[in-house]
Order: structure tokens, then sequence, then C-alpha cells
């Protein structure tokens, strides 16, 4: 078995490319992050491509940014020393998110993440997608409710501080770059910020949905719904034949709330949550 290693500097190798649009046809929730992050994300990202007779078997994806880490292992063949050392470049991030895509492998790096981390968190996540065919619009029609695109400029200090209520601190220099390089959809009432969600991954073909997040006190109005129906109207509009989210099984009211517009489960996955207590 041969690992090829493309990463930061490196001509991302275009057959890579071309099986990756390929894969995000049939399953853009997994398969978006590593065509997005190597074709817009090149300086952050680090990619270990697994093949075998030149065919693609399996990959890493490591993508760093705003004090997260995120790893995403795909396939059931990646060797163990790679495992160790991907791991183990996640040590200088405040958190840490690893996607596992093999029950096969999911054992083996359950066991280096103990030796590396020593305490994480174990979830199991839905992956679910909606196309023009299953959507069901939704939407609040009130003088009170405004919902639209947040400007990066404009309202950069107000998701600064809807971040913060997610126990995620970032400066205003941060925020205003995660708007500037993502679309996110606010829900206003009263002219405050209640509710967003947030289209992190957009490609030709598949839109990823996610920090779809609504102030405690704001909760069961229908805020997050509707902020997760206009961003997912955008990305239609657009002409992508997919949005995607991922959605914590035991979130159960969000489940709720994305079937009844119109997404649908197409797998579950292991995500290890690692919270860096030093830093």
């Amino acid at each position: 078995m041969v690992f090829k290693v493309l990463g930061i500097d490196e001509v991302v190798d275009r057959r890579v490319v071309e099986w990756l649009l390929r894969q995000v046809l049939v399953d853009p929730a997994t398969h978006s992050y590593a065509l997005y992050d190597l074709i817009y994300q090149p300086r952050n990202t680090r990619f270990n491509v697994v093949v075998r007779c030149e065919d693609i078997i399996g990959y890493v994806l490591e993508w760093g940014g705003w004090g997260l880490y995120a790893i995403h292992f795909w396939g059931s063949n990646i060797p163990s020393e790679l495992i160790y050392d991907v791991l183990k470049h996640g040590l200088d991030s405040r958190s840490i998110n690893i996607h596992i895509h093999s029950n096969v492998l999911e054992p083996i790096i359950t066991e280096i993440a103990k030796k590396i981390y020593g305490e994480f968190e174990r979830e199991v996540f839905i992956d679910m997608v909606v196309d023009r065919k299953s959507f069901k619009p939704y939407n609040i029609v009130r003088d009170d409710v405004v919902v639209r695109i947040l400007n990066h400029e404009r309202d950069a200090s107000e998701f600064m501080e809807i971040k913060e209520r997610q126990s995620r601190r970032i400066s205003l220099e941060d925020a205003r770059n995660i708007l500037k390089e993502n679309v996110y959809v606010g829900v206003f009432k009263d002219n405050k910020l209640v509710s967003m969600a947030g289209a992190i991954i957009r490609l030709r073909d598949a839109w990823i949905i996610a920090d779809v997040y609504t102030l405690p006190e704001q909760r069961g109005r229908g805020y997050a719904k509707l902020a997760t129906s206009k961003i997912t109207s955008l990305g239609l509009d657009a002409g992508v034949k997919k949005v995607a989210l991922h959605v914590n099984s035991k979130n159960t009211i969000a489940i709720r709330v994305y079937k009844r517009l119109g997404y649908y489960e197409t797998s579950r996955k292991t995500w290890l949550i690692v919270k860096n207590k030093y830093l």
C-alpha cells in the first residue's frame, strides 16, 4: 500500500480533484470538505491520499483555522502511522473535531486519540441532505422579524457576540473574516440577531450548512427553521443539486425541524470532539 501526501505549496493532482467531483455528486455530506478545502483553502489544508494500484481507497483531510482543527478520515485502509502523525497536528488548537467515516477504523483511531489527547467526547452525527424536489420552504411573515444575509462589516459585532454565547470566543477580525468567506443568514427580532445558519462549504453541485444556532431565550419560535430554510433556498436557487448538513443524533428537536424542511438522512458517522484545556 502506498500513500501520497498533498498539502501546502503543492499542486493538487487533477485526477484527485476529478475523483472528488464524482464523489461529491454521490455523497456531498462526506466529500465536499476535501474538494472545497483543496481548491479554496490550500494554505490551511493538508491532504493525505491513500492509493492502491492507482485507485484512491482512502484519504485524510486536515484543516485548521480560527482555533479549530478538523480532521476527516475516509476509507478503511489508513496506515496507523499516518493516523498517529495526523492526530498530533491538532495539539496546538483549542478545539479538534475528528470525523470518522469508517466503522473499521473507528476503534483504531479512538485508541490512538486516547493516547494523544486523553479525554474527548464521542458523538454520533447524522448526515442529512435536501434537493429541489424534497425541499419544503418555511417563512415567518411578521413586521418585527427580518431574515437576511449577514454583512461582514455591519453584522460582525453581533456575530462575535452570538459566537461567544456558543462558548466559542473569536476576535472581531475573525468575525469579519468568517462572514466575508462564508454565507451566513441571520434572523433579527426587533433589530437584534437572535438566530443564524451558515453555508460553510459552497461548491458547484453541493453546499454544506452548519453553525445553526438560536439564542436560548429565543428558541421554540421557528427562528432556526427560518434561518435554515433561507440558507437552503439560497443554495438551491444558485443551482446546486444537493444541500447537506450534520446534526447530533441526540438533537431530536433539530432533526424534526430539518425533516419538516425536506431533509432526509443519508448516513451516520462518529465524531470525536476534543477541547484543549491548556489553550
